[in-house]
C-alpha cells in the first residue's frame, strides 16, 4: 500500500516548469477546443460545416482536443476539471458507435480524479464495471491496470487493513473468482443460487480475517 501512494504522489508533483507551461497553454486550448466542439454539434445537427465537412475526421479531432485539454487540467491538478473532458470524449465516441470495450479504455480514466475528489463509491463502481468489461474482453492489460486500481482504492479506504480481498463474478449463475488483492489466496464460495444471483458486476468479498 505504501508503495502505491508513493506513486500518486509522485503523479500529483509534476515539475513547475510543466504546471507553468499547462496553465500558460489552457487557454488557447480551451479556445480551440470550443470552436471543434461548435463544428461537432453543427454536423450532428445536420448543418454545413466549411471547415469540417468530414464528420470522421472531425470526430478524430475532436477526441485529440479533449485529450490535450485532459493532460492540461491533469498537470494543473485540476481533478474536477479532468472529468469532463473525458465525459464528452465517451459521448463523442458513443456517437460513433464505439464499441463498450473502446469506452472502457476511457471510463477507466475517471478513476484517478474521482479517487484524488474523494468519491471512491463512484470510483469503484467505475473500476468494477471496467473490469468486467476487460474480462469479458479478454484484454489482460487492461484487466491488471483495472486490478491495480482496485487496489489502491481499497488501500486507500483501509479495506485491505484486516485482510485480503476476493473479487468474484457471477457466471452462468455460479461464482467466478477474478482476482484476490491483499493476500496469496482467495477463499472458496459455495454455488451461488440462480435465482438469488446478483448482477455480473465484480463485486468485492468482505476483507477476510486473519
Amino acid at each position: 500500500g505504501h508503495n502505491r501512494r508513493e506513486r500518486h504522489e509522485t503523479h500529483r508533483e509534476p515539475p513547475l516548469g510543466m504546471l507553468g507551461r499547462a496553465a500558460e497553454a489552457l487557454p488557447e486550448i480551451e479556445s480551440r477546443l470550443a470552436h471543434i466542439r461548435a463544428w461537432w454539434e453543427a454536423i450532428r445537427r445536420g448543418e454545413p460545416v466549411p471547415e469540417a465537412p468530414d464528420v470522421e475526421s472531425l470526430g478524430r479531432v475532436l477526441i485529440s482536443a479533449l485529450d490535450i485539454a485532459r493532460e492540461a487540467h491533469l498537470h494543473l491538478e485540476q481533478w474536477e476539471l479532468v472529468l469532463d473532458p473525458i465525459g464528452e470524449k465517451i459521448a463523442v465516441k458513443q456517437a460513433r458507435r464505439a464499441s463498450e470495450h473502446e469506452i472502457a479504455r476511457d471510463r477507466f480514466n475517471r478513476y484517478g480524479p474521482l479517487l484524488r475528489l474523494g468519491r471512491l463509491s463512484e470510483a469503484q463502481r467505475e473500476l468494477e464495471q471496467c473490469l468486467e468489461v476487460f474480462e469479458n474482453a479478454g484484454d489482460a492489460p487492461n484487466r491488471s491496470k483495472a486490478l491495480s486500481g482496485l487496489a489502491d482504492l481499497f488501500d486507500e479506504k483501509g479495506d485491505l487493513k484486516n485482510g485480503p480481498i476476493t473479487l468474484y463474478q457471477v457466471k452462468d449463475g455460479k461464482w467466478d473468482t477474478l482476482e484476490t488483492i491483499g493476500g496469496p489466496a482467495p477463499v472458496a464460495l459455495p454455488a451461488a443460487d440462480k435465482s438469488a444471483a446478483p448482477t455480473s458486476t465484480p463485486a468485492a468479498a468482505a476483507p477476510e480475517k486473519k
